[in-house]
């Protein structure tokens, strides 16, 4: 089974106190892990990766830009993870949770739109991601204010909708995981692992 993880920087590994995770803390490698011979995750997370949203001080972070390049370099694929969505929270975009989850239907009617080499259309799981910290605006990251954190607080029914639209594999990441108290923003260990928990017993009963 190959598994495509396209997600942001919790995807990415960023640890709240600086540097990267290892590879066997960050929920992809977890997951490869826990699921085990004959799975293949494929890490694909970008710091400050938005759905569909092109930020203006950095380049190149509008995922639905980068996706089908992304599916066909890593074709054949057996489930694709979509993991974005809290980089939508920031000021920068304005985005509501609405707005992010008409993100989330744009990336997998990508996903489901490609033609792919073995015929075949990948299963796609939505996750959404935890909320930031309600504290956000104490943290680094200028562009986020309590209003971030609320609309964060609201994405998880809005993804879900989207997910049943497209008979897609659903999973509220945070239902298990948080926002770190040192940055506010990125998960400290306990919460990759939950995720990875979470995760592999949802793709091994899918």
């Amino acid at each position: 089974m190959n598994i495509l993880c396209y997600g942001d920087s919790n995807t990415w590994g960023l640890n709240p106190a600086g540097g990267r995770w290892p590879r066997d803390v960050r929920w992809t490698g977890r997951l490869a892990q826990l699921l085990g011979d004959g799975c293949y995750v494929i890490e694909d997370g970008l710091c400050g990766r938005t759905t569909v949203f092109n930020d203006v001080f950095v380049e190149g972070r509008e995922g639905s830009a980068q996706l089908a390049v992304t599916l066909d370099k890593h074709d054949p694929l057996d489930l694709v993870i979509l993991a974005l969505g809290i980089n939508d929270c920031a000021l920068t975009f304005g985005a509501t949770p609405a707005i992010s989850a008409r993100g989330i239907d744009k990336l997998i009617r990508i996903v489901k739109g490609m033609t792919y080499r073995d015929g075949g259309v990948p299963k796609i799981l939505v996750m959404c991601p935890p909320p930031t910290a309600p504290n956000i605006e104490d943290g680094p990251f200028p562009g986020y204010n309590k209003e971030s954190y609320v609309r964060s607080t609201q994405l998880a029914p809005y993804y879900k909708a989207v997910a049943d639209q497209y008979g897609c594999l659903f999973f509220d990441a945070g239902t298990v995981a948080k926002a770190s108290d040192c940055d506010k923003l990125h998960m400290e260990k306990e919460s990759h692992e939950a995720i990875a928990q979470a995760l592999a017993k949802i793709i091994q009963n899918a």
